[in-house]
């Protein structure tokens, strides 16, 4: 499966757990977001000097997308971009780990 197909794809049905009651389905889609959130933090972070991070948390509790976005552009970082590798590491490793199971 190629990265945009693996963006497209719907990771309940790609893990085979359709039949999950939908408050666990909204659950783990939630707990899905927020690691995908984690990471782009934790990868926007690396290797910014203690004032810039700062000025980061404050974005960042702002949460303004824009501003957010206006930030990481100012830095040479494609929030964007960073965002969809993170989706695609995220649906990759819950596939495979999923597919370990089966």
């Amino acid at each position: 499966m190629d990265q945009n197909q693996l963006l497209e794809t719907n990771i309940i049905e790609a893990l085979g757990i359709e039949l999950l009651p939908d408050d666990k389905k909204a659950k783990l889609v939630a707990s899905m977001i927020d690691l995908v959130q984690k990471r782009i933090v934790v990868r926007l972070l690396e290797g910014l000097a203690d004032g810039e991070a700062q000025k980061f948390a404050a974005i960042a509790e702002s949460r303004d997308g824009a501003k957010l976005a206006s930030w990481a552009g100012e830095r040479g970082l494609d929030l964007e971009k960073i965002t969809k590798e993170e989706v695609l590491r995220i649906k990759s490793e819950l596939i495979e780990r999923g597919n370990k199971i089966k």
